[in-house]
């Protein structure tokens, strides 16, 4: 008996200094597993996982809210096809699903740059909310591709094959389907070639590349381009995707040099007239090395009504000039320089004289030009009686009486010439 009481005030004891313990059940859990990186028009995945704890078997949706400004679209996989969500919520409407440990696949695809949260939480049918978890996505726009373009384009010699090189970087668009185009105003382009697998082709349209567009990625080209005139060509690369988006543009300016010549004075002049001037021409420094030229003269106006001369610098005299192809027979290279010219027109009339610097190989490539213009007209005659408004003095009177003041102007002019032999012969007026 003794012993059962102990035993009893025993029980009593605890009961009373230990109260009756009770244990807290364990909730659900959510957790978000994202990509660190996240780019504009790229599906990313990610991943929600839950851990049911004590609520294990509950029937549940899962709720998924956030701003869908910056969002193109949100998938979940539903075995192994993607599926857009059409509502805010994750599973059967009527019913849910039971809560279990489970993780499930989800992709997110932005349209715009930047931060967007996203608040996923487990609500059991009915109302009561089990579970939240939030996750804040950052996304950048893509690197766009990049073009770069080398070979000193700046300093192009005219009518020489000037090779370059065009490099696409992808960047963020790497087997992107594209063309890239070569947009320039061709005027002064005579040839503009790319290079491929079957070697040198001309580029007849304004893009490069199979007309199905091809996988961009890191590669260089090689094209070349050779021009007949002196000035800036604007060029523009653009990478576009099949669909025309533009996804890079690079603008360059290629140019494009050529000798200058310059004749320094046409004019007007009487007949026996020597018209004197000359023609300079000036090369570009540290270019048209080795290039061999001639000189052309083209000459409109009354058939042989001029002789020509320049000076032979070489020889220090002046020598005929015949205005076609002239220097020696093989050409001279082409340099800074400046020769003087002389011509005595003997016929009245316009003359043009054009004159060029050409290959001299053929001589259909032009390097420099310039154009001059002489009008000629006959000398004033006096009336057949002397002057009377010279100063007096003194005269000289030329073999068919003639008569010229002391600078050399015809004051009188004989009606007629006596030749030695006897015939008269219409007065020429030569001295």
């Amino acid at each position: 008996m003794k012993k059962i009481t102990r035993w009893l005030i025993a029980v009593l004891l605890f009961v009373c200094i230990f109260p009756t313990m009770s244990y807290a059940a364990t909730p659900a859990t959510l957790e978000f597993t994202v990509p660190t990186e996240i780019k504009v028009g790229e599906s990313i995945e990610f991943t929600v996982g839950s851990v049911a704890n004590d609520d294990a078997g509950k029937m549940v949706l899962v709720y998924f809210d956030v701003d869908k400004t910056n969002i193109e679209k949100i998938e979940y996989m539903e075995g192994s096809t993607w599926m857009e969500f059409q509502n805010n919520f994750f599973g059967p409407a009527n019913t849910g699903f039971p809560l279990g440990n489970i993780t499930s696949k989800f992709r997110v695809t932005f349209k715009t740059a930047g931060a967007v949260t996203m608040e996923a939480r487990i609500e059991e049918i009915g109302g009561n909310t089990l579970s939240t978890a939030s996750y804040t996505f950052n996304a950048v726009d893509k690197l766009s591709p990049e073009l770069e373009v080398a070979g000193n384009v700046d300093k192009i010699e005219i009518h020489k094959e000037k090779e370059f090189t065009v490099r696409t970087i992808p960047n963020d668009y790497a087997n992107e389907t594209v063309l890239v185009y070569f947009d320039a105003d061709r005027t002064n382009v005579s040839k503009l070639q790319y290079q491929d697998a079957g070697g040198w082709k001309d580029l007849i349209t304004n893009y490069f590349g199979h007309i199905t567009g091809f996988p961009l990625n890191n590669i260089t080209s090689n094209f070349r381009v050779v021009t007949n005139k002196a000035g800036e060509i604007p060029v523009s690369l653009t990478i576009k995707k099949m669909d025309g988006t533009v996804l890079a543009t690079k603008n360059v300016t290629f140019v494009s040099y050529a000798p200058s010549m310059d004749i320094t004075e046409g004019g007007n002049y009487k007949i026996g007239d020597v018209a004197k001037f000359s023609i300079s021409v000036d090369k570009p420094v540290d270019l048209f090395s080795g290039v061999n030229v001639k000189g052309k003269g083209i000459v409109t106006g009354p058939t042989d009504g001029f002789t020509a001369e320049y000076f032979d610098l070489a020889q220090n005299k002046w020598l005929p000039l015949k205005f076609d192809y002239f220097g020696p027979e093989n050409g001279f290279p082409l340099t800074t320089a400046s020769i003087d010219y002389r011509v005595t027109f003997t016929k009245e009339g316009n003359y043009t004289l054009n004159a060029k610097l050409v290959d001299a190989t053929d001589g259909t490539l032009t390097y420099a030009e310039d154009t001059v213009t002489f009008n000629i007209t006959k000398k004033e005659v006096a009336n057949n009686t002397p002057s009377t408004w010279d100063d007096g003095g003194p005269f000289t009177t030329d073999k068919c009486g003639n008569i010229f003041d002391r600078w050399g102007n015809e004051i009188y002019k004989a009606p007629s010439c006596k030749a030695s032999s006897g015939y008269k012969v219409p007065n020429t007026g030569v001295r």
